[in-house]
């Protein structure tokens, strides 16, 4: 029998395991019903278990719902696009399809806060020669940019500030470019690298030489299709979703154990390729293993293993986030809510005074989840980042007077919330920091070298919740694909 042990139950590590159980499966295999005792022994059974270790009491690891009351709060990201690659099979593969709920056109709108008060983002390029959202001079700058020429392709690294300053100009960078890429990444531009933290993009210059010209080509080869897909999550939450994959794996035979930390990694056997797991009351061997950890997570465990791929792991920050949600009766708040949410730039909050990275509007963006008690919104705003971390570490009431202040100032609201809810994450979201490329194939090599040791999440192919799905499902495949039959 070949024992898989996935450590991390986050999205990246249930993906892998789910899509490991289902390609073996396919392909004519048994599942064999996995225990602590069956995986710590060596059997004779056929087949493949599966572990799913979690040192959390939950699962899910950022993508979390939680209810108080009437009120459903997600503690991490609450949307995906619905076209995202292997999304809809995921939804019917769970029998999650009619619990689906999609954004409206409210959603496809999105604010921008410029001197001193918010301004809708043009939604298409012709709108943005009337658009306050930006300054007269970065429009006209941004007009210029399929004047500029592309960057030599040798050229195989750049930072995202390098990058739009050169191709659109410094102010566009400042008003747009820098308050999104904090929607994202919550990093610092001039830090983070072009081609692994927006690889399309990087891309397009390559293509076409121009955004704007790779723009009008991507319009007419998809003229008559949507431009713009919309937003999905569940009615009860995108931790459903999770939740879901948990029972999966354990409806096959696979197992998933919360309260399961692993102190240490080691060698089983010198030749053997297997490697053996150190719990608190136990200890697993696995013939594969799979780190589905933070960076700094994989780091620990990966210290005595391999110091050199502990260290590069190391070398792959995190920026911190305080998500605060918060709900008020409909009367209460001024502004329409028309949209997803607002953008705050660097440079306006210097100058105001706000910390606000920006704010969602919870009800709008997905009006069918039932988040909220009716006739009431709720607005979750973010802190944090890589400009500001200290915010992490405020008490409650300093951030609720940080906050009540910000959006007093954005959005003209005076009345105390009748809803709070604080979510602190120290380590919210990796920083794929310029050389991120060479590290990720520098981690690929020394996993090789290691044999059936195997990595996914965030810290290597993209942040994004689809993206992380994807990439674990794509190892698990490939992983199934290899285990013997019997």
């Amino acid at each position: 029998m070949t024992r898989v042990v996935v450590i991390g139950a986050g999205a990246a590590g249930l993906s892998c395991g789910l899509s490991l159980l289902d390609a073996y499966r396919a392909r004519g295999g048994t599942i064999q019903q996995s225990g602590s005792a069956a995986m710590a022994t060596d059997g004779s059974a056929h087949g493949v278990s599966l572990c799913v270790l979690e040192a959390r009491d939950q699962i899910g690891g950022r993508v979390f719902s939680e209810r108080h009351g009437s009120f459903v709060v997600e503690t991490g990201a609450a949307t995906v696009q619905e076209t995202a690659p292997g999304l809809r099979e995921l939804f019917e593969r769970l029998q999650l399809q009619d619990e689906q709920v999609y954004s409206d056109d409210r959603a496809k709108r999105r604010y921008v806060y410029r001197a001193g008060r918010l301004r809708r983002l043009p939604m298409k390029p012709p709108e943005i020669l009337s658009s306050d959202a930006l300054s007269i001079p970065a429009r006209a700058r941004l007009l210029a940019e399929p004047l500029v020429p592309p960057r030599a392709h040798t050229l195989t690294d750049e930072s995202v500030q390098s990058f739009f300053e050169r191709r659109l100009g410094r102010r566009v960078t400042n008003e747009i470019v820098e308050p999104a890429l904090a929607g994202i990444y919550a990093g610092d531009i001039a830090e983070l690298s072009m081609p692994s933290a927006l690889p399309r993009l990087w891309q397009m210059e390559r293509e076409h030489g121009s955004l704007l010209k790779a723009l009008r080509h991507s319009q007419a080869t998809n003229k008559g299709t949507p431009t713009a897909p919309r937003l999905c999550g569940l009615r009860g939450g995108l931790g459903r979703l999770m939740q879901a994959m948990g029972r999966a794996i354990d409806s096959q035979g696979g197992r998933v154990r919360p309260l399961s930390a692993v102190r240490s990694i080691r060698v089983a056997d010198p030749g053997s390729g297997r490697y053996c797991m150190e719990l608190a009351e136990t200890s697993l061997v696995a013939d594969e293993l799979i780190l589905a950890v933070p960076p700094p997570e994989a780091a620990r465990l990966l210290a005595d293993l391999d110091p050199q791929l502990s260290t590069v792991y190391r070398s792959i920050g995190m920026a911190p986030i305080v998500a605060i949600s918060l709900g008020w009766p409909r009367e209460q708040v001024p502004h329409p809510l028309d949209g997803f949410g607002f953008l705050v730039p660097r440079i306006e909050r210097m100058r105001d005074g706000l910390r606000l990275l920006g704010a969602l509007f919870m009800t709008s963006a997905l009006p069918d989840f039932e988040q909220a008690p009716k006739g009431q919104v709720v607005i979750r705003a973010m802190y944090g980042g890589a400009h500001d971390p200290e915010v992490e570490r405020m008490a409650d009431g300093e951030l609720l007077e940080q906050v009540q202040r910000d959006l007093r100032t954005t959005l003209g609201i005076w009345n105390e919330p009748r809803f709070i809810h604080i979510q602190r994450w120290p380590q919210a979201i990796e920083q794929y920091r310029l050389g991120h490329a060479a590290r990720v194939a520098e981690i690929e090599v020394r996993l090789r070298a290691l044999g059936h040791l195997h990595a996914t999440g965030a810290a290597l192919y993209g942040v994004s919740v689809p993206d992380v799905l994807r990439n674990g499902r794509e190892l698990g495949q490939r992983i199934a694909d290899a285990l013997p039959l019997s």
